[in-house]
């Protein structure tokens, strides 16, 4: 029997498989029923199926293409058809203890054979409910790529070499560790990488190729695009979407994708014609974070500057639990920064090399004092590092220059911060009272961890859609929070003149009086005892944090 020819309990794994994904099949008819070749794989193309069909069974006319299941019904769309293959194939498959409708397409997904009756269900037939089928990913093959990926990280250019080893030695821990999908995500993102570096040294752009999985991903997103407009609109769009999810079925991706992108365009004319959505606070708080870098890589100081201004505009709509104008400062913002110049260089590639050869060891040296800017600072160098591994030097070199300002302001300030207080009568060290806050935030984060491990262990494997990731944004009610005393404190601790300590003491105070009034309202005042799954201590140790910060701030200064 041929490697490719499958029966018995093999055949009714690929079965439940097909359920999940297309599967290659090939079909060639003999004179009785138990003697047609039938052949399914994974990973072989169709065609090479149907070679070994032509060659391996009895018959001279061979059927092969994708064959898709749902239920009882096999669906095949076919690249080569064979007169009558629906109840002949109907006919083999009883053979197999396997009762099952078929359908039969050709190519365009126009129906030319089916052999479809009602089928009771049959206690004797068995087929596995996919606890024997392998996993979706080959750990073999991602090993093997990375592979053949590594003496080409090893020969890419010098600048290069670091970000691309970083994304290396990622994806093999990922490997190690099991974790399939992260590995193939990192993979591709570094087969996409190498492949651009090789396409720049021949002087010709890299062919594209087609990924699957992405065109799935964005077939997944557009459906929920539907699923969220009113009924009548979401109506028009069944029968299209309907149509990509069938060519999806059938393999055929370049399909996939222009249907996928018309009904994106109808979505995005809906979308803009109807009135406007505010975001909830998970999702502004996710925006912010994004926005803030995206303002910082900005060529112009002074866009950046008042984009900023306009960000914190926005943030503080988000306190006062304005979400409707928070949704709107965000677009104006995002727009403007959509629309704002890049700064162009012939020879950024060059110039981003020269920077960042001597701002590196800056960068890493103030990240590892663990200073106020040192979060910032870690996540603008890690947008760098992405840039670069994407080759757009103009991107990372707006980031490199913008971290270098950044650095320069914070040594002239510390500069001016010594001389300040070597003239000072009076002092007072808020160092105790940052330090406080600060450990009561990640003491906090824990807190809420510990909430959302609780749920998820309780909930999961039952009827609650979406639990795994609600339960896990948590920790993002804390931001507001948290966030805002932090800033303050900052400043306070880096104040040096006499009437800025006290306003910024002031404004410390009633931020304190102001969040100790939120930890009584809303999720808050309920989240320690009275959750329903865990006892937890964010209240009691944020009141408890804050009343410290309060006497830290306000206790008598003492001489210097």
């Amino acid at each position: 029997m041929s490697e490719y020819q499958v029966e018995g309990p093999e055949l009714k794994k690929l079965i439940t498989l097909a359920k999940r994904k297309p599967l290659a099949f090939a079909f060639n008819p003999a004179k009785n029923d138990e003697d047609h070749y039938f052949g399914m794989d994974r990973k072989k193309p169709a065609d090479l199926l149907g070679r070994d069909a032509k060659k391996n069974g009895e018959g001279s006319k061979v059927a092969f293409g994708m064959a898709t299941v749902e239920g009882k019904q096999m669906t095949l769309t076919c690249e080569q058809v064979v007169p009558g293959i629906a109840k002949k194939l109907k006919r083999y498959l009883k053979t197999q203890k396997l009762t099952m409708n078929i359908e039969v397409l050709d190519a365009n997904g126009a129906v030319v054979d089916s052999d479809i009756t009602d089928i009771p269900d049959d206690p004797d037939e068995e087929i596995t409910d996919g606890e024997d089928i392998p996993p979706a990913f080959d750990q073999k093959d991602l090993i093997a790529r990375l592979n053949l990926c590594k003496p080409k990280v090893q020969a890419a250019p010098e600048n290069l070499i670091k970000p691309l080893s970083k994304l290396f030695t990622d994806t093999a821990g990922l490997i190690k560790a099991g974790d399939g999908a992260g590995a193939e995500a990192n993979l591709q993102k570094l087969e996409a990488a190498l492949a651009k570096i090789a396409a720049a040294a021949e002087g010709a752009p890299a062919t594209p190729q087609l990924d699957a999985k992405a065109i799935q991903a964005e077939l997944v997103a557009v459906g929920g695009r539907v699923k969220a407009l009113p009924p009548e609109q979401a109506a028009r769009l069944a029968k299209p979407m309907k149509q990509a999810v069938d060519f999806f079925k059938a393999g055929d991706l370049p399909k996939t994708q222009a249907a996928t992108a018309k009904i994106s365009a109808v979505c995005d004319t809906l979308e803009a014609a109807a009135p406007p959505k505010a975001d909830g606070p998970a999702d502004l708080a996710k925006r912010a974070k994004t926005l803030r870098d995206q303002i910082a890589a900005l060529p112009d100081p002074a866009q950046s500057k008042a984009l900023m201004a306009e960000f914190a505009k926005g943030v503080g709509q988000i306190k006062a639990g304005d979400l409707n104008a928070a949704t709107a400062t965000f677009d104006r913002v995002e727009a403007e920064v959509a629309a704002a110049p890049a700064e162009t260089s012939d020879n950024a590639e060059q110039e981003w090399a020269a920077l960042w050869s001597s701002l590196e060891p800056r960068v890493t040296a103030e990240i590892k004092q663990d200073g106020p800017l040192s979060s910032t600072l870690s996540a603008r160098k890690m947008a760098a590092e992405e840039a670069v591994i994407a080759r757009d030097f103009a991107k990372a070199l707006n980031i490199g220059k913008r971290l270098e300002a950044m650095l320069d302001e914070a040594a002239e300030a510390r500069v001016g911060a010594d001389e300040a207080k070597k003239q000072r009568v009076n002092a007072i060290d808020f160092s105790k009272a940052r330090i406080t806050w600060r450990d009561t935030k990640a003491a906090l984060q824990a807190e809420m961890k510990t909430l959302a491990d609780t749920i998820i262990a309780d909930l999961k494997g039952g009827d609650v859609e979406g639990i795994e990731s609600a339960a896990q944004e948590l920790a993002s009610y804390l931001d507001p929070i948290t966030d805002t005393l932090e800033t303050a404190l900052n400043k306070l601790a880096e104040a040096t003149d006499p009437a800025d300590i006290a306003t910024r003491k002031q404004s410390c105070i009633a931020i304190i009086n102001d969040l100790e009034t939120q930890l009584e309202q809303g999720i808050f005042a309920e989240i320690d005892d009275n959750n329903g799954f865990a006892s937890v201590s964010v209240q009691k140790k944020a009141l408890s944090a804050l009343d410290a910060v309060a006497a830290e701030i306000n206790k008598t200064p003492e001489a210097a």
